[in-house]
């Protein structure tokens, strides 16, 4: 799992347990997921978002003051790119259904597998990367700018064909 895209923006880890925190950072670090934000108060998960991007979230659904059932919705609105890892001691159909339909990118039972937790982190990051690649891709061939015009000045053309090869 160790590569450069996943280790630019934060996991954010939201849980009020604080071994579980400490915990699953411990595994994500050795796994070499080296930016890990802990979040022990669901209230201050919105906030920390507008501060700073993440790259992904794992949240507990049972929490004190907002609970990750609440949360999740308003975090699909809000920032409906960012992958959302329900992990959680509800082990029942509904809950794990409900969180789906409300936007999670996965579901997992406490306790936890290391094995899947890297599993799901490493999917949901390479799905982050994937979109974001998409994006910047998207941008390049579909906005008439060029990053370096300077390099195609002696160049004279009207050409859209020419123009997008340059982009390109």
């Amino acid at each position: 799992m160790k590569e450069k895209s996943f280790a630019s923006l934060p996991v954010v880890l939201v849980d009020d347990d604080q071994s579980v925190l400490h915990a699953t950072a411990a595994v994500l670090n050795s796994a070499g997921v080296a930016n890990v934000e802990l979040v022990n108060d669901s209230r201050e998960l919105l906030p920390a978002l507008e501060r700073h991007a993440a790259s992904l979230i794992l949240l507990d659904l049972f929490m004190p003051h907002v609970t990750g059932n609440e949360l999740l919705p308003e975090i699909a609105r809000l920032y409906p790119e960012l992958p959302v890892i329900v992990m959680t001691a509800a082990q029942d159909i509904e809950t794990a259904v409900l969180s789906m339909k409300e936007g999670a990118f996965d579901y997992l039972v406490k306790p936890v597998e290391e094995s899947r937790l890297l599993a799901s982190v490493r999917h949901a990051l390479e799905v982050q990367s994937l979109r974001r690649q998409m994006g910047v891709l998207k941008h390049y061939l579909l906005s008439d700018c060029l990053q370096h015009g300077e390099a195609f000045a002696g160049i004279v053309t009207n050409s859209r064909k020419m123009r997008a090869l340059f982009q390109y």
